[in-house]
């Protein structure tokens, strides 16, 4: 009766359980309008939303019908839990609506039309390249810390403990989600060798060792600090294992509806997509490291229904891609979906 206190653990629990009478309310308010239209790239997997805490993003055709739809979905929410929208923190995007029809929606939907790229949940929101513009925050953020840990008195044992727990880690986030340009890793090792080789924060010390051997193991020489490029590389490498293992996510279900499908609406390997030049700078990242994981991934003959013949590495020599063409496989007129399973006799 006497609430949560402010910080409760618990207020991120009951939070998320309320929002999922949000999505329940959406996702009832669309089947109940018959001719619904999705958001073009999100009508195969029926996607209209996503919410990540008190962060919402609504997707819709832009048009006044449908918004409607989700402006209902939205009051009725409202009158059941009395949680309603931040008019100065909301913003409404669109692409390709006519200003007649933007008009009336903004009359429903009174949001500030907001314009891309944008920041959501602490990184940029962009298709296109990352630039040095969009990396700021994070070597700043970096910096910020080392400046208030150069006033401090610390050893060198310190320092090197903190740059492997704590500013290693300040990356890992953006890691996960982009290649980071090469200016970011020269930015930010270069802040750190700074601060490991100091003697206080007016005194610059004067560097030991190559910091290649310092990002080399201990049993190396080293001191065991992560190379920031080699750990992005791995971060990115589990979106590829998420992919080839099909794994039971929303972005692993819209790559494969959107990302693996070919212009016959045919589906395709993941090994077999080439690189073409106009997809969006984070999906072409991803295929040009296929080369580095897929010698490490080996797939285990089950039914037939998942494992390629050509692209799947479950013979001892690799992929049969690697040693018979596309062109030679179209001449012997097989297929390049055709699956293997293995043959089980009877007894």
């Amino acid at each position: 009766m006497r609430g949560l206190r402010q910080g409760d653990p618990l207020s991120p629990y009951l939070f998320t359980l309320i929002m999922e009478v949000l999505s329940l309310l959406i996702k009832q308010k669309i089947q109940n309008c018959s001719k619904f239209k999705y958001h073009w790239r999100c009508e195969k997997i029926k996607l209209t939303h996503l919410c990540f805490a008190d962060d919402l993003i609504i997707f819709s055709h832009g048009d006044l019908k449908y918004v409607k739809v989700i402006k209902s979905a939205l009051e009725e929410f409202s009158r059941i839990s009395g949680l309603k929208p931040s008019m100065e923190k909301s913003l409404i995007f669109f692409g390709n609506v006519p200003d007649p029809i933007k008009a009336s929606i903004l009359d429903i939907m009174p949001f500030s039309i907001g314009t891309l790229p944008i920041k959501y949940l602490g990184v940029p929101l962009i298709s296109s390249r990352l630039s040095k513009q969009h990396c700021i925050p994070l070597i700043d953020k970096v910096n910020m810390r080392l400046q208030n840990w150069k006033n401090k008195t610390l050893f060198f044992v310190g320092r090197l403990q903190l740059i492997k727990s704590v500013i290693s880690s300040l990356q890992v986030y953006w890691s996960s989600v982009f290649i980071l340009p090469k200016f970011v890793y020269y930015e930010i090792e270069k802040l750190m060798r700074g601060f490991l080789w100091s003697h206080g924060d007016s005194q610059r010390g004067k560097a030991k060792m190559k910091w290649k051997d310092v990002c080399s193991l201990k049993e190396q020489g080293g001191l065991g600090i992560k190379s920031l490029k080699l750990w992005n590389v791995a971060l990115m490498s589990k979106h590829i294992w998420n992919i080839v293992s099909k794994k039971d996510s929303l972005w692993v279900k819209w790559v494969n509806s959107y990302r693996l499908i070919d212009r016959r609406a045919k589906e395709r390997n993941f090994w077999d997509i080439p690189v073409m030049n106009d997809v969006c700078w984070g999906w072409k990242k991803i295929l040009l490291n296929r080369d580095l994981v897929r010698d490490h991934i080996v797939t285990r003959i089950g039914n037939g229904k998942d494992t390629s013949v050509w692209f799947d590495g479950w013979s001892f020599l690799g992929p049969l891609c690697q040693f018979i063409s596309n062109r030679d496989i179209y001449e012997a007129g097989i297929s390049l979906s055709c699956k293997i399973a293995i043959k089980r006799s009877r007894s």
